[in-house]
């Protein structure tokens, strides 16, 4: 840990961002297949709600294919006390098996905190491991360093509409740790209601999300208590993807091909229920084309919708 000022400071912030840098456009360019996903949010209280804060996020993640990342940073500004920020970074390599998929990592958390009042600094750059279990119905992501721990848990059920459930945690040396579960109903493909609660700060949790556009959300919610302050949290969150084929050669020789034995047809690999969702399908038809893999059952809008991402009906 170093004690001394700004320069070995920016020095250490400077190497690690390069990393970053280089490790992001290495998966760009050996892979230019990807599916990102970004969000950016901001909250105005600490973890257990015990004092008013300025909190900024990013995070972004691609699992689309064998390999991803993932990437978290955090600036949280105490009045009066300590300047903290944290940034993650995590290269994972991903294995499917039948309908499930795991991604396991390794990274790098650079860690800084200010001490406002004596102008103190200090700057860690430690190891990181990242796990993730996806599956259509329920998903798990725990990343972890010696001074960062994340981890959250989700899964989908209906009961009349579609609904999520969910618990987030999120532990940072030195500062109160966050922790909520949460309710997300589905009421419509353009948006729903959270319901949620914090245990650590005994503070209940409300809001909504709108998805005004294809991919794009935002999220407003508040965290209140009886007799205390109310704090807020923004967010805003925007899925995109890229998708290379291979050219299809001009002059096919007809002959060749009618030797060819029929092959037999694959089940698709069908996008998380998350992403469906986002692309712009309702959440009920979001998960009946996620059981039945079937993209000539749903709707002409749904149909339209995943066109966009090159899906398409083929009878």
């Amino acid at each position: 840990m170093g004690q001394k000022p700004n320069r070995g400071a920016f020095s250490a912030l400077n190497d690690f961002l390069l990393t970053l840098v280089v490790l992001l456009l290495w998966l760009l360019i050996v892979r230019p297949s990807f599916a990102l996903s970004a969000r950016l949010s901001h909250d105005g209280g600490n973890g257990n709600a015990s004092r008013s804060a300025l909190s900024d996020s990013l995070e972004l993640e691609d699992a689309a294919t064998d390999w991803g990342y993932s990437v978290f940073a955090r600036r949280d500004d105490l009045s009066n006390d300590r300047t903290l920020v944290n940034a993650a970074a995590i290269v994972s390599a991903g294995k499917r098996l039948g309908d499930h998929n795991f991604y396991l990592g390794l990274g790098a958390h650079f860690r800084q905190q200010k001490l406002n009042a004596r102008s103190a600094e200090a700057t860690d750059i430690l190891p990181a491991a990242g796990f993730l279990w996806q599956h259509e119905a329920f998903r798990t992501d725990i990343s972890a360093s010696a001074k960062l721990t994340r981890a959250s848990l989700a899964f989908l059920v209906t009961a009349g509409i579609p609904w999520e459930l969910n618990s987030e945690f999120e532990a940072l040396y030195s500062q109160p740790y966050r922790w909520s579960a949460n309710i997300f109903a589905f009421v419509s493909r353009y948006g729903g209601l959270i319901f949620g609660y914090e245990p650590a700060a005994v503070r209940g949790r409300a809001g909504l999300w709108l998805k005004p556009l294809d991919n794009l959300q935002l999220r407003s919610l508040m965290r209140f208590a009886p007799g205390s302050e109310t704090f807020w949290e923004f967010s805003l969150s925007y899925q995109f993807a890229i998708k290379t084929e291979a050219a299809e050669p001009k002059i096919k020789i007809a002959a060749a091909e009618s030797k060819k034995e029929p092959q037999p047809k694959k089940t698709p690999h069908v996008p998380p229920f998350a992403t469906l969702v986002k692309w712009g399908l309702t959440p009920v038809e979001a998960l009946r084309f996620a059981r039945e893999k079937e993209i000539c059952n749903l709707s002409a809008p749904a149909q339209a919708a995943l066109k966009r991402h090159r899906w398409e009906c083929r009878l």
